[in-house]
């Protein structure tokens, strides 16, 4: 009788054991996938991101505050860094590869090509933006002059369903 217990305690343990390696490796999975998703960041200039996005904020929130002195944004420019978008873009990288994944795509950005997609990227990213905003007013327009082709007009702060 007392061996069954041991039996099931010996087997919970083995279990309990399992599992933990299990977790020890997936957590070590994770870290790779982790280390992967910042060298390909880092490849593309993606790391850069952070800082390119808080230079613009920065630029936009200083013209509305222009008697604030150069030493003041210098401060609080210091105080802030674009490494916390970087940490938070880190987890949308490795939900969406593998770590094998991810090789390959380091793999591919150290050739020729690879090389060359990165350099061009920000050029065709800032076209690809003219475009994209170019076509949504060109369809915004087109949108309006429909709704007022069936005798919708804006909106007034009054009737904020149009007016027919």
């Amino acid at each position: 009788m007392r061996s069954k217990p041991l039996a099931s305690l010996l087997a919970a343990s083995v279990l309990c054991l399992c599992f933990a390696g299990a977790l020890v490796g997936q957590a070590a999975g994770e870290a790779e996938k982790e280390k992967l998703a910042r060298e390909l960041m880092k490849m593309t200039g993606s790391d850069t991101i952070g800082n390119q996005l808080l230079g613009a904020l920065t630029a936009q929130i200083k013209q509305s505050y222009p008697s604030v002195p150069d030493s003041v944004w210098s401060e609080i420019q210091q105080s802030v860094t674009g490494q916390e978008i970087v940490d938070l873009l880190i987890p949308q990288y490795t939900r969406n590869f593998s770590a094998a994944e991810l090789q390959q795509l380091i793999d591919f950005y150290k050739t020729p090509v690879g090389k060359k997609f990165i350099a061009k990227l920000p050029e065709i990213t800032q076209e690809s933006l003219k475009v994209g905003q170019d076509w949504g007013r060109k369809k915004a327009e087109e949108i309006i002059a429909k709704l007022q082709a069936k005798g919708y007009s804006r909106p007034t702060s009054a009737s904020p369903h149009g007016q027919k």
